[in-house]
């Protein structure tokens, strides 16, 4: 049995030569028995007589949106090393959500396996492999794919709400510019051009986290009400910054994740920025993880429903409601 110890420098080795060394290689700087340890666990994989890769199946860091901005996790820079490692050894370059996780893009769902993309001339490859196209002489080298491409990648495989999160994220780190995804969007002649034209058309650099992207893409569908992300609202005493508002119909809606809203401090804090909202005649609705999925419809209802009843308030005996205490 080997010990932990040299399991774990074999695998630091993989990392610094690149994803793929010789069984003699390894065994010289572990064991021989780590090499088989590591190949049982799905570590490492062997590909031909005597050689051996690094075998990425799923990550095993996660990295909170509440936490993004701060210094990642070392076991987190490790796996996007281990990542973009994996990819070279097989000569592919990380694409879709790893290509996103690779340029620090937060996504809304983590990958299960490392999302890599060959050459369309490629017969063959050993790994799992997303996408198949001509790449550029930059991505082989970077092994990764561009950002505008990796923008593209997402819209025209992933479901709407995390390839909006992805172009959020894209607009947000300044890496690509709303006319340059604009312009590349109405140039592409490709299967799912439609799609990623829609995902361009929603994408916006204000949006905070994946969460609230994610909302925004499923209220993007009804048409009553126009959400702008990260609102700052100063009318009738309020001061604050919300998540999504429509302004002209006072309907404001908070993407409440666990990321953001796990501890009683914020909970406490949410439910009184919520008051005051209400009693300022703001409809207030409060989307949750399941609103993106199975929920999806009923929290589209909400907002229509919300829609309709700012409209009456406009239209009917509407008494305006100003509170003089100091909230």
């Amino acid at each position: 049995m080997p010990r932990d110890d040299r399991l774990a420098t074999l695998l630091t080795h993989l990392v610094v030569c690149g994803g793929t060394a010789t069984c003699g290689d390894l065994v010289t700087v572990s064991s021989a028995a780590a090499v088989r340890k590591a190949c049982s666990l799905g570590h490492v994989r062997r590909i031909s007589r005597g050689r051996y890769v690094l075998a990425r199946v799923r990550p095993t860091s996660q990295r909170s949106w509440a936490t993004w901005d701060e210094t990642p996790d070392p076991a987190w820079t490790a796996d996007r090393e281990a990542d973009l490692a994996h990819a070279r050894a097989h000569d592919a370059c990380l694409s879709h959500r790893s290509a996103a996780l690779a340029r620090d893009w937060p996504v809304l769902v983590m990958p299960v396996t490392t999302e890599v993309t060959v050459d369309e001339n490629r017969r063959r490859c050993p790994i799992a492999v997303r996408g198949r196209r001509s790449l550029s002489r930059r991505e082989r080298e970077d092994g990764v794919t561009s950002a505008l491409t990796t923008v593209f990648d997402c819209a025209r495989t992933l479901p709407l709400v995390e390839a909006v999160a992805v172009a959020d994220a894209a607009l947000r780190s300044g890496e690509v510019g709303r006319q340059e995804l604009e312009d590349a969007a109405a140039l592409w002649r490709g299967r799912g051009g439609a799609r990623i034209r829609r995902v361009v058309a929603l994408g916006d650099a204000r949006a905070a986290n994946p969460f609230e992207s994610a909302v925004r893409a499923v209220a993007s569908e009804v048409e009553e009400l126009r959400l702008v992300p990260q609102v700052s609202l100063t009318a009738d005493g309020f001061v604050g910054t919300v998540d999504l508002a429509d302004v002209d119909h006072r309907v404001v809606v908070e993407a409440d994740s666990y990321a953001y809203h796990g501890d009683l401090e914020s909970f406490g804090r949410d439910i009184d920025r919520y008051n005051d909202l209400v009693v300022r005649d703001w409809i207030v609705i409060r989307a949750k993880w399941s609103h993106l999925g199975t929920d999806a419809d009923r929290f589209r209802g909400l907002l229509r429903a919300a829609a309709l009843t700012a409209r009456a308030r406009k239209t009917g005996h509407r008494q305006t409601h100003r509170v003089s205490a100091t909230l």
